[in-house]
């Protein structure tokens, strides 16, 4: 109701798409098999009611362009940072280094695998701990504070809460080793990591898992450090890299600033906002 009486009023409406809802398993609640099914009608008539499309990766572009054939403009804006909230953290290494995880502890998350290989790295580095915020469903919440209670490196585990965004920013900006990472699922491949904008922002180098878009604007040990979806081998073998030569760390991170500037300021992204809107006005 509310985009219909947008149109009677004489808006323009553009739909933002940032994962493939098409994309659920059988398995999943009714009221998620509902919404999805709500969502592919709505997408394959969106002509309907719409003028233009954003998306956020490739993916979702070529498939949003194959829905609407042309009769509707497609624009890919990635994530978008505000690199005025997003301070770069100055100097080098805090002592200890700190790893973060921030999100909501999804599945698709794989937190376990990162606490296991901190684990990993704890035990071979004293002067590291792992310190993660965000918030979950009760239960998964529940399932990691019992994983990260048995780590025998409990002590160097900090889990945050939920913090308010001012918190927020200011925590990732005082990180060393931001970790965005994705277990091997169809679903990771289809959107893209939306907190890999601020991590790179940050001036710290990222670990980041080889999903959807990802090495369209990094490439591994240049301006991050990249490690296949699912593997705790290649997330020791990637901090173990950072955490021992901090001086190429630094300047993975100062190159991933770049990355985070060029294809995520909110700024450039606005002027692709703008281009897609002067498309809609010649159509």
């Amino acid at each position: 109701p509310f985009v219909i009486w947008a149109r009677f009023l004489g808006y323009r409406v553009v739909v933002d798409i940032v994962e493939d809802a098409y994309f659920i398993t059988e398995t999943a609640p009714l009221a998620s098999q509902l919404k999805a099914r709500s969502v592919e009608w709505a997408t394959r008539h969106m002509h309907w009611f719409a003028d233009g499309v954003v998306v956020i990766s490739s993916y979702l572009r070529q498939k949003l362009e194959g829905i609407v054939g042309g009769r509707l403009p497609v624009q890919l804006i990635p994530v978008s940072v505000d690199l005025e909230r997003v301070l770069e953290s100055p100097g080098g290494f805090h002592h200890p280094v700190k790893m973060l995880y921030a999100g909501n502890f999804g599945d698709k998350d794989g937190v376990e695998n990162l606490i296991a290989a901190f684990e990993a790295l704890a035990s071979q580095w004293p002067g590291i701990e792992f310190v993660m915020t965000g918030r979950g469903s009760p239960e998964r919440m529940a399932s990691i504070r019992q994983r990260f209670g048995r780590s025998p490196f409990v002590d160097r585990i900090r889990y945050l809460g939920y913090l308010s965004d001012d918190d927020y920013f200011r925590v990732i900006s005082e990180c060393d080793i931001p970790c965005v990472l994705r277990v091997p699922t169809e679903f990771a491949d289809r959107g893209f990591p939306f907190k890999l904008g601020e991590y790179l922002a940050t001036g710290r180098p990222v670990v980041a898992s080889r999903v959807s878009d990802v090495e369209v604007y990094l490439k591994d040990r240049v301006n991050a450090m990249l490690v296949e979806p699912g593997s705790i081998p290649g997330i020791v073998v990637a901090i173990n890299y950072l955490v021992a030569d901090e001086a190429r760390a630094l300047a993975i991170g100062r190159a991933g600033r770049l990355v985070a500037v060029e294809h995520f300021g909110a700024r450039n992204n606005g002027r692709r906002l703008l281009e897609l809107i002067e498309r809609m006005e010649r159509t």
